[in-house]
């Protein structure tokens, strides 16, 4: 196997993206919900059933998921409808880009079959 790695900071990398960083991330975006809200446990549990690839995508999901329904009710009228704008341009982003790397690798599967 450790003829197969091609660099042991990639290795280093892939383990902290994809195995530690989005639990401890999504720690501290539950820290956003009211502490008697059962979605703090329930975020928490439905990380271990999403597949570990998807893991950092879905945890940057419920960043929005948590600004807009954990944050934003206790904040003021100007600075919700601030975040609300600032949420959805970052989702909007968030979602182009993925459409964008899907176009791209379902060309280039393409053009390989080809």
């Amino acid at each position: 196997m450790t003829f197969d790695i091609v660099s042991w900071p990639m290795l280093v990398l892939a383990l902290v993206v994809f195995g530690v960083a989005p639990g401890l991330v999504l720690r501290l975006i539950v820290l956003a919900f009211p502490k008697d809200d059962p979605r703090r446990k329930e975020l928490l549990g439905e990380l271990r059933a999403v597949p570990r690839f998807e893991r950092p995508f879905w945890v940057a999901e419920q960043l929005e998921v948590a600004l807009v329904e954990g944050l934003a009710p206790r904040l003021p009228l100007v600075a919700r409808v601030f975040a609300r704008v600032v949420i959805t341009l970052t989702l909007a982003m968030f979602l182009s880009e993925r459409l964008v790397l899907r176009f791209f690798e379902a060309d280039v599967s393409t053009r390989l079959r080809s």
